[in-house]
Formats: structure tokens, sequence, C-alpha cells
């Protein structure tokens, strides 16, 4: 269920609202030319509409593995505040390489079923059964050796910001977590619908496929569904 929610950009526009309403606020009292500070880079592109998360794009892998956002993510506008290292990349790899390098930043890359990576703002996310009705989620904190101080500031404060159960971003997944839970284990109907985008003869991977495909989930769940029957 975790990473169902980390690959599916259909919820942050309403379930993150609030969120991303508050910031727009704030940020909108600002005078003109302010610079954009590092909270206000992160927390503002969840207010991203439906067209900018499907032309994100994604990669399914076989096994269950992804990538979100192969063309673009909320992660995509970092780097006002990386001047330097901008600088350092280009001397080490020339200008272009150094594009190519700051230009790919997916929104999570799925290690599928226990792992979430963001390469920025540069977290890892470990999710680890301990029971039928209990997860435990692992937030690490990557430092890259070598790297500015900036980019370990902007870890601290996403982590902060969005991660954290007591943020203002992850208690909505969190609340929307338990619900679900109650709604599975409710009498009703018994299938839950990942149909969005559904073509026959798609469980062919790797495929690229737009953002806010349900493929994603139902490549997760094929590769679950799998390892299930195993013996």
């Amino acid at each position: 269920m975790y990473l169902e929610n980390v690959n599916d950009t259909m919820h942050p526009v309403t379930t993150h609202q609030s969120a991303a309403d508050a910031a727009q606020a704030v940020w909108d009292r600002q005078p003109p030319g302010t610079p954009k500070p590092m909270s206000m880079e992160q927390m503002l592109p969840f207010g991203s509409g439906y067209d900018f998360f499907e032309k994100m794009g994604g990669r399914l892998f076989a096994n269950g593995h992804s990538i979100l956002g192969t063309q673009a993510s909320i992660h995509t506008g970092y780097g006002a505040l990386m001047s330097d290292y901008t600088e350092s990349l280009e001397r080490a790899h020339g200008p272009e390489r150094a594009r190519e390098v700051l230009a790919f930043a997916p929104q999570n890359t799925i290690l599928f079923p226990s792992m979430a990576v963001k390469s920025s703002p540069q977290t890892l996310r470990v999710i680890r059964p301990l029971a039928a009705d209990r997860t435990l989620i692992e937030i690490w904190a990557l430092r890259p050796r070598g790297a500015p101080q900036v980019l370990q500031q902007r870890t601290a404060m996403y982590n902060r910001l969005v991660f954290s159960p007591m943020s203002v971003v992850a208690h909505d997944d969190v609340h929307v977590f338990e619900t679900m839970q109650r709604s599975l284990i409710a009498p009703g109907n018994e299938w839950v619908s990942l149909q969005r985008d559904w073509h026959a003869g798609e469980e062919i991977a790797p495929a690229d496929v737009g953002g806010t495909n349900e493929r994603l989930m139902r490549n997760q769940y094929r590769a679950w569904a799998a390892f299930m029957a195993m013996q």
C-alpha cells in the first residue's frame, strides 16, 4: 500500500491540497522578486495539476520495479540554491554532462517490494513489514560525499516538511492509509479498481507510461502475486 501511494500521482492534487494551498498563500504574500526559500521550493510543487503529473512520465521494469518522473518531477525545479555545486559538476564532467545529471530528478525510484529512493533530495525509504497490521517505515537522509552543505540541509528539511508523520504532508497519507485499511476489511465490494489506462497485453516490461497511468501500481501487484505463488 505504501509503494502504491508512492507511484500514485492522482492523489497529491486532492490529498495534499491543504498543504499546497497553505504554502501558496504564504508565498503570495511575499514581495515580487523575493528569492524562493528552500521550504517554498519543496512545498509549492505539490499544487501542480494533473497535466503536470501526467507529463512527468514513468518507466516500468520487471519484478515490480519502476521510475516515476522520467521527464520531470516536483523536484526538477531544485537547483537555485546550488550554483557552487553546478559549477563543480561542470568542472569535473563538462557543462553538457552536468546539465544531464541535474536535469534527471525523478519523483521516486521503486525497488520493489521494500525500497523507495529520491535522488533529489537524497532520501531513502525502507519498508519493513512487522505484522499483518503493522509496518515500519524508515526514512534515511543521504549526504553526498564532497557535496556542498546545502544538499544535506535540503534533505533534512524535506524529511521534516514532507516525510515526518507530523509534517504538513505525510499526515495526509497516514490518514489515507488508516482509512484504506478500515475499508479493505469492511464488508462490501471486494475489488479495488486500478484500471486507469489498462490495455490488454500490458504485462510486458520494461515500458514507458504516462505519469498518471495506474499500470505503475498494477506492475507492483503483478510482481507481488508472482512472488506469493513461488514455491
